[in-house]
């Protein structure tokens, strides 16, 4: 398992600063740098704000991290992914499922 996690992944946490006029700006930090196997899983059009969107699901397994919870997010060289959900079955790797950002 350990040769398979072969790509670099950036986990990114969310940061909300005050804009000054009551609202917030939203950016995202790099929080940890890790070896990672990416594989795109699934891909559907759904229909959204009166447009046909593209969905593009991967599965990101890697090493145990706690640091790492839902609702941040992975990078892969340009590709963006929004952590959905983290499976643990208790081995030493765990597996987040993943959505391209648009």
């Amino acid at each position: 398992m350990i040769g398979e996690l072969n790509q670099r992944v950036r986990i990114l946490a969310q940061t909300l600063l005050p804009d000054g006029g009551g609202g917030y700006s939203e950016s995202w930090n790099v929080i940890a740098t890790i070896w990672a196997d990416v594989e795109p899983r699934a891909g559907d059009n759904v229909f959204a704000a009166d447009a046909l969107q593209s969905r593009v699901q991967h599965r990101v397994t890697i090493r145990r991290n706690a640091a790492i919870s839902v609702g941040m997010r992975a990078a892969v060289g340009a590709l963006t992914l929004a952590i959905n959900a983290i499976l643990d079955d208790g081995s030493p790797f765990v597996t987040l499922l993943c959505e391209v950002v648009p």
